[in-house]
């Protein structure tokens, strides 16, 4: 998040993503606090604003605590993020990181089999833009690298994370 945070096109969107939230479990912290959006609790509708944040120029980092949850924003991911450039004659190429984190088996709370489940494989089948599964610490950077290129290019990406892999070491 450091990396992504230098280009001043950035911006994080979501749920717990905030100071108040704990600036998603700590992994924001270095991220200037004015391009970080806490919004509501609403999968679909955060989709949606980062949709139009892209729109207007941003480059907006989706954070979705739970990949279980990406499930109330297929419609805006499937529908609209992926296919807008086709349905306008590439007038309009919206472009959003989405960050999804999975699992959560060593953390202080296991959260539960409703809530660390893995859908990257049906969503790869869904979209035209990549999504990547992240199993080890050392792509991490690579591959955030790659999908800020595809934004600049106006293309999405979506970018699954191991939360079990934070505490190692890259």
């Amino acid at each position: 998040m450091e990396m992504l945070s230098h280009h001043p096109r950035t911006c994080v969107c979501g749920y717990n993503v905030s100071k108040i939230g704990g600036f998603f479990a700590g992994t924001l912290s270095g991220f200037p606090e004015d391009r970080i959006h806490e919004l509501p609790l609403a999968e679909s509708s955060m989709t949606g604003i980062a949709i139009g944040m892209s729109l207007d120029g941003w480059i907006p980092i989706l954070a979705f605590e739970r990949m279980d949850f990406v499930l109330l924003a297929l419609d805006q991911i499937v529908n609209t993020l992926d296919k807008l450039a086709l349905l306008s004659n590439g007038l309009h190429k919206p472009a959003v990181i989405i960050r999804c984190v999975v699992g959560n088996s060593q953390g202080p709370l296991f959260t539960g089999p409703t809530h660390c489940q893995d859908f990257s494989k049906a969503i790869r089948e869904m979209v035209s833009f990549p999504v990547v599964q992240l199993k080890w610490p050392a792509q991490i950077v690579l591959e955030y690298s790659k999908a800020l290129d595809a934004a600049l290019s106006g293309r999405s990406t979506m970018l699954v994370e191991e939360k079990d892999s934070w505490n190692q070491t890259v």
